[in-house]
């Protein structure tokens, strides 16, 4: 997974990157990002119910969207997120 643009990349070729970008890597990382996002606004007291962490992901065109979208929710949701799917969406789309 490699952030760019405005937006973290997925399904490239195993060449790209230092590991293949397949579901169970993005299912860790999701969760570990999910329990990094949760402790970080806890620790700034913006957090006060057990289900009030929400995030949202959108995914491109690309084949690879809905397999990885799939890991990518179940590693957010194994964190304690409430995760809203967008959908196909445009690049700028998730800032809104």
């Amino acid at each position: 997974m490699r952030r760019a643009g405005g937006g973290t990349r997925g399904g490239a070729p195993c060449s790209w990157l230092f590991f293949c970008l397949t579901p169970l890597p993005v299912e860790v990382i999701a969760e570990s990002f999910g329990e990094w996002l949760r402790e970080e606004i806890r620790l700034r007291g913006e957090l006060q119910e057990p289900h009030q962490l929400r995030v949202s992901v959108g995914h491109d065109p690309r084949l690879s969207g809905p397999r990885l979208g799939a890991a990518l929710f179940a590693g957010l949701t194994r964190a304690g997120c409430s995760v809203f799917d967008m959908g196909l969406a445009t690049r700028q789309a998730p800032e809104v």
